[in-house]
């Protein structure tokens, strides 16, 4: 019902600033925020942009533990690695470490994470997980000396699935086929999805990797990355997943395969959306 509601406030409502019908310039990425939420009350969580804003919130992972392979540092929230932020070694927000913990997905059958040569195998607070870390700057050019600080929170994102380093697009493609990204629907407060290798014509659900940029304004602002199984919730933590329903899927991925379905009966599907903008909860769809 959540879902039907938030369409229909995206088509009626106009903001100030004609946010809500996606009229205007690109947004500026100045800012760090996780987890869509129909009521932005209980979503939409800031991200400390560097250390400085840390505030005592997250933990620093050991190295061994963090095996980043990069010149930077891994921060979670205690005993929570289900989102770790990371680091350069100047203090700036450079990456984000997803994982999918075992006890939520072990269950799932027909769909194979060491298969997908996307995930690392991660064991942060003795948890076991299959993680994928976002970049927002070159990880192969990252040196000591961090990020060359700009106005904004990202160089770029890049993301190595199936083995393969990928960068999206700034610009909105505005293509049913971009790369290896493949346009489906905006949805509002979230925006316009881009799922990696998603469409109708697959047939094997072990081989598809639920990652996706999010567009709005014709600009990059965000990305997110889904999984099959029922997300769970660290004691007094966090919650920073989206439990999506299945009349969710079929309303932002009409584009997918028929296996898609099945595995969200079975077993449930849960995402998460991060975005670069200030006020991603005022982001529409009508003239996207």
């Amino acid at each position: 019902m959540k879902y039907l509601f938030v369409v229909f406030l995206g088509a009626v409502c106009v903001h100030e600033n004609s946010a809500l019908f996606g009229i205007g310039d690109k947004w500026a990425l100045k800012s760090m925020k996780v987890k869509y939420s129909a009521n932005p009350l209980t979503g939409y969580y800031s991200v400390p942009k560097t250390l400085k804003e840390n505030k005592k919130e997250y933990v620093q992972i050991d190295e061994a533990t963090a095996n980043l392979g990069v010149p930077a540092t891994l921060w979670c929230r205690p005993n929570d690695p289900r989102v770790c932020l990371i680091f350069d070694k100047k203090g700036n927000n450079i990456g984000t470490q997803l994982s999918f913990l075992d006890q939520d997905t072990k269950h799932v059958q027909g769909y194979d994470y060491p298969y997908q040569n996307t995930y690392v195998r991660t064991n942060v607070f003795n948890i076991s997980a299959n993680s994928l870390r976002v970049f927002y700057t070159n990880p192969e050019k990252l040196t000591e000396a961090g990020r060359t600080s700009t106005k904004e929170v990202i160089d770029d994102v890049y993301v190595k699935l199936k083995g393969v380093w990928e960068v999206l697009p700034r610009e909105d493609p505005k293509v049913a086929q971009s790369g290896n990204f493949y346009r489906q629907n905006c949805f509002p407060q979230m925006g316009q999805h881009y799922f990696y290798k998603m469409t109708a014509k697959l047939n094997d659900c072990s081989t598809i990797v639920p990652f996706f940029g999010i567009y709005h304004n014709g600009g990059l602002v965000g990305w997110g990355l889904a999984t099959f199984g029922k997300a769970s919730t660290a004691k007094k933590g966090r919650s920073w997943y989206e439990t999506v329903p299945l009349l969710g899927v079929k309303m932002i991925m009409p584009d997918r395969p028929k296996c898609v379905d099945h595995l969200v009966n079975q077993y449930g599907l849960y995402a998460m959306h991060t975005y670069f903008v200030d006020k991603p909860y005022l982001i529409g769809c009508l003239f996207q």
